[in-house]
């Protein structure tokens, strides 16, 4: 009994250990599972944010070529003059965009909206070509002006090279050969002149009115293609409403055309059931028969006028025939 004891002892420890080692084997693996899950979780949600990271940047860059494809087209469309498809007249308050090769437009061309047709003028004119012509105050003189003596623009006639030396009391010779000198100088393009710095707008009033009248255009622009939008949808509007009338229309003709063939099937299968409950024989319709006694009556009238005339004629031949014989007698 004491051996049975001791083994049962001994039994007993080793299922405790087989229990105890089952159990730690269970704990190892579910933290591995979970372990591995926690992993697997944290890849998972890093690849999510790089997705939605790279989704951002896609739609940050196709955001960024949209805005600059609208700013490329608006540009195009304002390098040049607008017309009215309708009217085939420029539309108002477009005009060239100036770049940067050339004068920013003065404050009165901008405000007329002649800003294309400011060019400089030709000869001792310092001002624009409108405003030349006008004769009004240009504000390129107020800009030279401002600049001073030391930095001439790179222009035409007085304006070119050196300033034109003004002969006092010396004939008209001398100027004469200055103006020739100058006339050279701008047939040849001497390597000398000092270009113009492209867009200088040292007073400050030429560069605000240039941006609003950039703004003006971008907003014409824009304007003029949402109307031309707007017509292009009234237009496939218009075309959608035709191309369903035409539909209708055609499912309004097979409907029509559908109820005339099943008025006539049943107005055949109404006369093939009248015959079979009359027998199966022919039968003349009604309506026939009723016209044809009216012509039956109609004739037989006919027929009894016809009569009388004749009898009225033979009256009438008996009597004078009987007038005959008494005026015989008498004679």
């Amino acid at each position: 009994t004491e051996w049975r004891e001791r083994e049962h002892e001994a039994e007993r420890k080793a299922k405790c250990e087989e229990a105890k080692r089952q159990k730690a084997e269970e704990e190892r693996l579910e933290a591995e599972r979970r372990k591995r899950a926690e992993e697997e979780e944290e890849a998972r949600r890093k690849k999510a944010a790089e997705e939605e990271a790279e989704r951002q940047r896609q739609r940050q860059r196709a955001s960024e070529e949209r805005a600059q494809a609208k700013w490329n087209e608006a540009a195009q469309r304002l390098c040049g003059v607008v017309y009215d498809v309708n009217t085939a007249q420029r539309v108002p308050g477009t005009s060239v965009v100036v770049t940067a090769t050339r004068r920013a437009p003065c404050t009165r061309c901008i405000a007329s909206l002649m800003a294309g047709q400011c060019e400089l003028g030709q000869g001792k004119t310092r001002a624009c070509v409108p405003c030349h012509n006008k004769k009004k105050t240009c504000s390129w003189m107020w800009e030279e002006a401002a600049v001073g003596p030391l930095r001439k623009r790179a222009g035409t006639g007085s304006s070119q090279g050196e300033k034109k030396k003004r002969t006092r009391g010396k004939g008209k010779e001398r100027a004469t050969e200055m103006e020739e000198v100058d006339d050279k100088r701008e047939a040849g393009g001497e390597d000398e002149e000092e270009p113009e710095m492209p867009l200088e707008r040292p007073s400050g009033v030429s560069s605000w009115w240039t941006e609003w009248e950039w703004e003006q255009q971008l907003q014409a622009a824009e304007r003029y293609a949402a109307a031309h939008e707007k017509a292009a949808t009234a237009f496939e509007r218009m075309a959608e409403a035709a191309e369903q009338t035409a539909d209708e229309w055609g499912m309004y003709r097979a409907w029509a055309e559908w109820a005339e063939m099943r008025r006539r099937e049943d107005a055949r299968k109404a006369r093939l059931a009248e015959l079979e409950r009359v027998g199966g024989g022919w039968k003349r319709p009604q309506s026939e028969a009723v016209e044809d006694q009216r012509e039956e009556a109609d004739e037989g009238a006919d027929g009894d006028n016809e009569e009388e005339e004749e009898v009225g004629g033979e009256k009438e031949g008996v009597e004078e025939q009987e007038g005959g014989r008494e005026q015989v007698m008498e004679e």
